[in-house]
């Protein structure tokens, strides 16, 4: 099965077809290390379900890669962006797309897909728009799309679009 038809048939099937996850290992301890060295952590992490999410970045990954390795296998081993998040998505004057590969890394597009997916569906919860998937929907098409046809270039979503018209013609601004 190619990547695209995964694609596909997760979309079609929704999430009653995903196994059940234990959200345990997602879960950083109020006396965990990281947040003893590092104080200022703990409210960063609860700013926001968001924050949170980009917070465990690492532990997200291990439980995706552990959870769905069978999945993962059918999808190509890629360059992944490693910290793929809605945050990472930005707009400028010239264009739009992923931007900041620090954490760049090889593996399964897996794990790039379902984090920005999964930060897609945090922001649409956060914000208060209708939760009936269309954001994840969309974006998963759109990466089928463009796995048949690397050349293809996705509408521009209206969020950007209206980013967009706010610019000052200044680059530095």
């Amino acid at each position: 099965m190619t990547c695209a038809s995964v694609l596909t048939v997760a979309l079609a099937a929704g999430s009653a077809a995903l196994p059940a996850l234990d959200p345990a290992p997602l879960v950083i301890p109020a006396d965990a290390p990281e947040l003893a060295a590092n104080p200022e952590l703990r409210g960063r992490l609860a700013a926001s379900s968001h924050a949170y999410f980009r917070g465990i970045s690492g532990r997200f990954a291990s439980v995706l890669c552990e959870r769905f390795a069978r999945e993962a296998a059918a999808f190509p081993t890629v360059t992944l962006h490693g910290d793929a998040h809605l945050e990472q998505y930005a707009v400028t004057g010239h264009g739009r797309g992923v931007e900041d590969f620090d954490d760049a890394t090889t593996g399964s597009a897996l794990v790039d897909l379902a984090r920005f997916a999964t930060s897609l569906e945090l922001a649409v919860r956060d914000r208060g728009f209708p939760d009936d998937g269309s954001a994840v929907s969309a974006f998963v098409r759109g990466y089928a799309q463009a796995l048949q046809n690397p050349k293809t270039v996705g509408p521009e979503p209206a969020l950007a679009r209206e980013l967009r018209r706010g610019f000052e013609g200044d680059r530095r601004a």
